[in-house]
């Protein structure tokens, strides 16, 4: 027989856990798509190098084994389209590196963000040493036709629309991996 009271308790953790994460998704609401665009904070220097360590780290926290020399755009594709727990929407994603630092953020723009991977991600990459900061940024929609195109001076990985139109900038960047070893070689799939 099983205990309602041990089951409900531990229900109640899960449910305060996730609480607990949720509210650590970065939201805000900009005036525009090109403010929000400018908050991401992008350089303009070559990051491909970058990025594809940090999504390997990424995979390695989540539970994915990538391919040995797979491209920044193949683990792009491969992490965050197909369902895992790192696909925040089903929309295209692309990728920038931050100013002055060595986080890179993966974004797409998006109508919404699915809550609950975004937890689940969140809680795998702090259970691996590796920080994530999940963040759904608004801004009011615009016409397809209408839509911003950020700035050639930012660096951009990634494929899709150029515009951004749809009125929510969902992502997360990927920082410092603190515990992580990506040295360890890995046998392939």
């Amino acid at each position: 027989m099983i205990d309602r009271t041990a089951k409900a308790a531990a229900c109640r953790a899960i449910l305060d856990r996730a609480e607990k994460m949720r509210t650590c998704i970065d939201r805000r609401n900009f005036a525009s798509a090109e403010n929000a665009f400018c908050a991401l904070n992008g350089d303009r220097v070559a990051f491909a190098l970058l990025a594809r360590q940090k999504l390997q780290q990424l995979g390695a926290a989540i539970g994915y084994r990538s391919p040995r020399n797979a491209s920044l755009h193949v683990l792009m594709r491969d992490l965050l389209l197909n369902g895992r727990v790192a696909k925040l929407t089903s929309k295209t994603w692309k990728c920038i590196k931050e100013k002055d630092s060595r986080n890179v953020a993966v974004f797409s723009d998006a109508y919404h963000l699915d809550v609950g991977n975004a937890v689940k991600l969140q809680s795998l990459c702090s259970d691996a040493g590796l920080d994530v900061c999940v963040f759904e940024w608004d801004y009011p929609r615009r016409l397809f036709e209408e839509g911003y195109f950020p700035t050639k001076e930012v660096k951009i990985a990634g494929g899709g629309y150029k515009q951004l139109y749809r009125g929510k900038l969902v992502g997360f960047y990927i920082g410092a991996c603190k515990n992580a070893d990506t040295s360890k070689k890995r046998k392939r799939p």
